[in-house]
């Protein structure tokens, strides 16, 4: 498949935990969300993506990156896609909050 790749920007959390974290969670109505913060040229914009799409790795690296696997003739940049598109966030290990939630009705 073609791959597509953005860099995560780090997050310092003001809610008491400890830490940078690249990856925050939570629920829209009954689904579940993986949420972030990604560079876009000179800027830094959020993104959201369903957590039944997306694989997470931790690793031994100091950056974070979210890679978009498709198909050549579906792919396009961080568009809705359809059925077939993958996701996968590559992460520090450490860095994932297992309980940390965020609430994104209000």
């Amino acid at each position: 498949g073609v791959k597509q790749e953005v860099q995560l920007v780090a997050l310092k959390d003001t809610s008491g935990v400890s830490g940078r974290f690249f990856l925050g969670s939570g629920r829209i109505g009954t689904e579940f969300f993986y949420v972030y913060y990604y560079r876009y040229g000179d800027a830094i914009r959020f993104g959201k993506i369903n957590a039944n799409n997306v694989d997470v790795y931790e690793e031994d690296r100091e950056d974070a990156v979210l890679q978009k696997w498709g198909r050549k003739d579906h792919i396009r940049p961080w568009a809705l896609e359809p059925e077939g598109t993958r996701y996968e966030f590559h992460v520090p290990r450490g860095t994932i909050l297992a309980e940390f939630q965020l609430d994104l009705e209000n």
